[in-house]
């Protein structure tokens, strides 16, 4: 009698043992740990993504993963979420990190100043924007963008997002918000809880799902929050809007929007289509 060797392992349980066999029958397979990163090369090598895309390493910096290669994520503790796998997005903001380009609109009353370059961003590099505002006022607008819409557009979902933290001074609020524009009926807006800006890098994020059918702009907006009464001096890095559900990796742009193409692995054991991290 031919004994079949089984097909076991661990695909990276937070707590999980290694199946090691059933004596007499033989050992498993596989024993592969997506969340510790321990993966023979046959299976890095299995990925297939033609751009570079974005992770958190241990120490919670984002890093630039070049394409072709697989992205490990991990929480602000430094904890491997495991293998991460998206489907294709595009950034539809353009220069991302610049926001002293004409691109971005700025608050005019009361002024904002932006200084390119002032600190280091959550990648390490000296690119995160200072943003200034010498005296403040509730829900001032600090910077937005305006994208065209185009099809029907009801039911359709964006999510914007940000890492901000202070520069100086103590904490302070803002908001994002989507304005619906265009069309038959008036402006409809959409605005996130208020959050708290510190001296920690915090990504911040709303999701919004559009009303009207027959919008024409979407206007992206950062702006300050409701109780804001002194003056505002923020760092500002790495802006992203994407018509998606829920908030997915970074993506960079500069004068076109960034595209990240989809991560599909080849020739695995692995029965799932859905994006997020392999655990």
């Amino acid at each position: 009698m031919t004994r079949q060797r089984p097909i076991g392992g661990k695909v990276a349980g937070q707590v999980s043992v290694p199946w090691r066999g059933i004596p007499g029958i033989g050992e498993p397979a596989f024993d592969w740990d997506f969340a510790a990163g321990h993966l023979p090369t046959a299976v890095r090598d299995a990925l297939t993504r033609a751009t570079v895309a974005t992770a958190h390493d241990t120490g919670g910096n984002v890093v630039t993963v070049p394409s072709g290669k697989l992205c490990f994520d991990h929480d602000a503790n430094g904890k491997c979420l495991g293998l991460l796998a998206e489907r294709n997005w595009d950034n539809l903001f353009t220069y991302s990190e610049q926001l002293d380009h004409a691109v971005w609109t700025k608050g005019g009353t009361p002024a904002v100043t932006i200084t390119a370059n002032h600190g280091t961003s959550p990648n390490g590099e000296t690119t995160a924007d200072r943003i200034q505002v010498a005296s403040t006022s509730a829900n001032t607008l600090l910077f937005s963008q305006n994208k065209p819409l185009s099809g029907a557009t009801a039911g359709r979902e964006f999510t914007i997002s940000g890492w901000l933290k202070l520069n100086s001074g103590t904490a302070t609020g803002g908001y994002l918000r989507f304005t619906e524009s265009g069309g038959a009926m008036g402006n409809e807006l959409h605005q996130s809880p208020e959050f708290t800006v510190t001296s920690d890098w915090q990504r911040f994020s709303f999701t919004a799902t559009l009303t009207e059918n027959d919008r024409t702009v979407l206007v992206c907006r950062f702006q300050m929050g409701s109780t804001s009464s002194e003056e505002l001096d923020w760092l500002g890095w790495g802006f992203d809007v994407k018509e998606s559900p829920y908030l997915t990796s970074y993506i960079k742009s500069t004068s076109s929007s960034g595209s990240r193409d989809a991560d599909e692995l080849i020739d695995l054991p692995i029965n799932s289509t859905s994006e997020g991290t392999v655990r």
